[in-house]
């Protein structure tokens, strides 16, 4: 290119060329937007480019990158490559700064006050100082090893992201704008979140939280607590509450009847002792197994839309609860048609025990249930729900006129 032309050029995208040298660049000294993004370069010399504003280089093999004398830079995006430092401490004009993915065990962001982007996920930082850059909105610094955040300064933070590290305690109080926290896999023993009124999606999996308070977050739509040492959960003030994973914990029982938009819940491995989720009209995946129930009512109305997985298999489960006999649902046939998998063919999608069995009207739990030698049998269907005859060696379903189904396997 005719040096005139290189002199009048501000923006240059050189993205997915298979580029692994980008000497020249020095040239286009007008340059404001450069992206070399997802190409091969070890290395990048922008010290020429002093207009440039906005710089892509993620998704290369970069070990190092200068850009101080690049004091314009309002957006730097260096993810994906492997840089073990990065001086930002002259772009006093930083509002946007990716560069997760990388080595860097320290990042000094004290002098980009203007900053409202950092990204810095997946690094070997063992402390962040984030108390300068109280524009801040949205902070994602997960998979480091912090033991600690101070978060005091960024009261217009609303993303914030710090799994898979090692706090111990997370101070939000001053955050009142958060909408969205990821706390999960640290080593957190409380959490408060009374403050943070204006929170929608809330993910403090895997952590040590005894108890958890969320009766000043009316707004949460996304609940994910599994994994912790919960007790108790009270989600009676979340009502627009859609997903809900608290599997792991030590709940002993819940009251799901003002979540009516709840499509979503997995509930497993708590010590739950009954469920009734007939006012759940929304919910479309159910997962409650390894619990100590003996009532499980799903007569929600929308059983016939329950998710399906791309074997077919659905997502509903209620195994590993051996007091467990009988289910409510909303239309037996098809409950048995469609909830009663092949576990060979559904792995990790089996729907019942052998002990189980759907009807419109169970008996209460504290009732001993005796079959009734008078009562008549309706049909026999097979795994699909075709009528069918008594069948040697093989899983047949029998339906009584009083809802009552059996699981048979005749061997002669």
């Amino acid at each position: 290119m005719p040096t005139a032309n290189i002199n009048n050029v501000t923006f240059l995208n050189v993205s997915n060329q298979n580029i692994s040298d980008l000497t020249g660049i020095e040239d286009f000294t007008a340059i404001t937007y450069l992206n070399c993004s997802g190409n091969q370069l070890t290395s990048l010399n922008v010290s020429q480019n002093n207009a440039l504003t906005v710089s892509f280089c993620y998704n290369n093999q970069l070990t190092s990158l200068d850009i101080s004398n690049n004091t314009d830079l309002t957006d730097l995006r260096c993810y994906n490559n492997q840089l073990t430092s990065l001086d930002v401490s002259q772009n006093t004009t930083l509002t946007v700064l990716f560069c997760y993915n990388n080595q860097l065990t320290s990042l000094d962001v004290s002098n980009n006050t203007v900053l409202t982007d950092l990204y810095c996920s997946s690094n070997l930082l063992m402390s962040l100082d984030v108390n300068y850059n109280t524009a801040l909105t949205d902070l994602r610094c997960s998979y480091n090893q912090l033991t600690s955040l101070d978060l005091s300064q960024n009261t217009t933070l609303y993303v914030l992201h710090c799994e898979g590290n090692q706090l111990t305690s997370l101070d939000l109080s001053n955050n009142t704008a958060l909408t969205d926290l990821d706390c999960r896999e640290n080593q957190l023993t409380s959490l408060d979140v009374s403050q943070n009124i204006a929170l929608g999606n809330l993910r403090c999996s895997l952590n040590l939280l005894t108890s958890l308070d969320l009766s000043q977050n009316t707004t949460l739509y996304v609940l994910h607590c599994e994994g912790n040492q919960l007790t108790s959960l009270d989600v009676s003030a979340n009502i627009v509450l859609t997903d809900l994973i608290c599997e792991g914990n030590q709940i002993t029982s819940f009251d799901l009847s003002q979540n009516t938009a709840l499509y979503i819940l997995n509930c497993g491995s708590n010590q739950l002792t009954s469920l009734d989720l007939s006012n759940n009209t929304a919910l479309v995946v159910l997962d409650c197994r390894e619990n100590q129930l003996t009532s499980l009512d799903v007569r929600n109305g929308n059983n016939m839309n329950f998710y399906v997985t791309t074997v077919n298999c659905f997502f509903f489960s209620a195994t590993g609860n051996l007091n467990l006999t009988c289910i409510n649902v909303d239309d037996v046939a098809w409950s048995t048609t469609n909830w009663t998998t092949n576990i060979t063919n559904c792995i990790g999608f089996s729907n019942i025990d052998q002990q189980q069995y759907f009807s419109t009207n169970c008996p209460p739990p504290s009732v001993i249930q005796e079959h009734n030698a008078n009562k008549e049998l309706m049909k026999t269907i097979d795994v699909l729900g075709r009528q069918t005859k008594e069948n040697n060696k093989q899983l047949l379903f029998y339906i009584y006129d009083d809802g009552t189904v059996e699981r048979r396997i005749t061997i002669n």
